[in-house]
């Protein structure tokens, strides 16, 4: 294992606005901006958001050691107050319009003082602001995202960590330059939207950014509007393109879920194809496969900005298979020191003894998931060994906090289960679904029948109840989280022990077309282009 392991990249002490202020002052009048609203040139987008940053410094907003929220549409305006969030010393914390819920309001960035700040994208007058920027070792942003637990939890990352993370190195391996046209294709919700802005900004490149998108013809007339090269997606969002109709993209890079044969035959020919893997406590990817060969192993490899390390956590040695664990770039889960001291930690003396030359600080993050090292030194990804998340529209996501809160809404159920449902005319899987699943006690089914038909025919009642909860749901979870439909089921398939058999039932599931699970709610089958789809 010793061989495979290559050493840390060094450390890149700057600030992100630092590399942000060199592409403004080498290219003024180069492209940085081509949004649905407006379009910036670099000089431009510098002193846009120094005017803007001059205005909230005046509000008080700009604060030392602290963290504002930031509440923003896709637009050009939304692009430089995201500049200023890298000015100066507060960090920021990115929220998607859309999830404005109770998930939210209960993360510790909105319960701990600080500003709150509603920004629309007009820029008033304002002097250039001269300030004093933030130290490489502080803040610069913060992710919110959600775990195993089901609460939500915020991220912070360093100055540091995202100039090392985002080195030239890096930029070659993705094959982004200044010439590369980056469309904003992810929800602010999104790790990977953040990896768009900070990549394009501080590389040279034009971040090309398209009002929200609805079906897969309004994200083929984006990209073509605005001449985009470069995109970041899901494996299931990239389903919706067809290469023909997209013919300006040159790099596609995949990431978010697991790849399957039929995404690396769609692109591949097409387009420099890259699979990217990586956790939202780092500030970059951890691992990156080139995939643009027909019968490349997409695995993966060892990516610039780090490396990976293994842990046989019965031997507690470095061995081929066993939990990830990664050189850590993050710093804190803000207000959790419970969880930083879990997740993230000193390195173990097994990986000293390989790396000598590692600073005595030097600390690693246990990632969760269980992979394999082949001997030719790519990774195959496993499953996170928490085995109730799940990948959820890009998000990892545990089931059982969406059951919790279905449950909730079904206070005479007696099962409820969520699982993700593959329709069975869903040839592609590209309309995957989030499904619920309620059983109730019922004298209209009567005594539970082994050979019975298990899911119920749905009525009208069942349907405005569905569509009740739903509503309710939306309010009280994140977007990505809330069920598509709610089915109700005659019986329970049950394992031996009289468990729910959860595999049985998505399987039974899984048997069903798309048509005849929305027929559980009030959703017509022509207006299928989905939440999801939108993601």
């Amino acid at each position: 294992m010793e061989k495979g392991v290559q050493p840390p990249p060094p450390l890149v002490h700057a600030r992100v606005h630092d590399l942000i202020v060199a592409q403004c002052q080498t290219r003024p009048s180069e492209p940085a901006i081509a949004a649905w609203n407006g379009h910036l040139t670099y000089h431009e987008l510098d002193q846009c958001s120094s005017r803007l940053a001059t205005q909230l410094a005046k509000l008080n907003v700009i604060q030392s050691g602290k963290i504002v929220p930031i509440l923003m549409e896709k637009s050009a305006g939304g692009a430089f107050l995201m500049d200023i969030s890298f000015t100066d010393d507060p960090a920021y914390f990115d929220i998607d319009p859309s999830s404005q819920s109770c998930e939210i309001t209960k993360t510790p960035i909105l319960r701990v003082g600080g500003s709150r700040l509603l920004a629309d994208d007009e820029v008033g007058k304002g002097t250039h602001l001269q300030s004093v920027y933030a130290r490489p070792s502080d803040a610069c942003h913060g992710l919110f995202i959600s775990g195993s637990s089901g609460d939500s939890r915020v991220v912070v990352i360093d100055h540091v960590a995202v100039c090392t993370a985002w080195a030239q190195l890096t930029a070659t391996q993705l094959a982004l330059s200044s010439s590369s046209r980056v469309f904003q294709f992810g929800s602010h919700a999104f790790g990977a939207s953040v990896a768009e802005y900070l990549g394009a900004m501080i590389h040279g490149a034009c971040l090309c950014i398209a009002s929200e998108l609805g079906t897969g013809n309004d994200k083929v007339k984006a990209i073509r509007e605005l001449n985009a090269n470069f995109i970041t997606l899901t494996p299931s969002a990239s389903r919706l393109l067809d290469p023909n109709q997209v013919p300006s993209l040159q790099v596609v890079i995949l990431a978010g879920e697991v790849l399957g044969p039929l995404d690396l035959e769609k692109w591949q020919g097409q387009v420099q194809l890259k699979c990217m893997y990586g956790l939202a406590e780092t500030a970059g990817f951890a691992l990156l496969a080139d995939l643009t060969k027909p019968n490349s192993n997409y695995s993966g490899y060892w990516s610039a900005d780090s490396s990976m390390e293994f842990l046989d956590r019965k031997r507690q040695h470095c061995r081929r298979s066993g939990t990830t664990w990664r050189g850590s770039l993050g710093r804190v889960y803000l207000n959790d020191p419970a969880r930083t001291v879990q997740n993230y930690i000193p390195a173990p003396s097994w990986l000293m003894q390989i790396r000598p030359t590692a600073p005595h600080d030097y600390r690693c993050l246990k990632t969760g998931g269980l992979v394999c090292h082949s001997s030719n030194g790519t990774i195959e990804y496993i499953r996170r060994k928490d085995v109730a998340e799940v990948k959820i529209r890009g998000q990892r996501v545990d089931l059982t906090h969406i059951e919790r809160h279905l449950a909730r809404q079904y206070p005479t159920a007696t099962r409820v289960a969520v699982n993700i449902i593959i329709p069975s005319d869903d040839i592609g899987h590209s309309g995957i679904m989030l499904v619920g699943f309620i059983h109730i006690e019922s004298p209209q089914y009567g005594m539970q029948k082994k050979n019975e038909e298990i899911f119920a025919s749905p009525t009208m009642e069942s349907r405005e109840k569905a569509t009740t909860v739903l509503s309710k749901l939306k309010e009280a979870l994140l977007t990505f989280m809330v069920p598509d439909v709610v089915v109700i089921l005659k019986r329970i398939p049950a394992t031996t022990s009289g468990k729910l058999h959860c595999d049985r039932l998505r399987r039974l599931a899984s048997g069903l077309s798309r048509r005849a699970l929305l027929a559980y709610g009030d959703i017509q089958p022509s207006e299928t282009n989905n939440d999801w789809k939108d993601f």
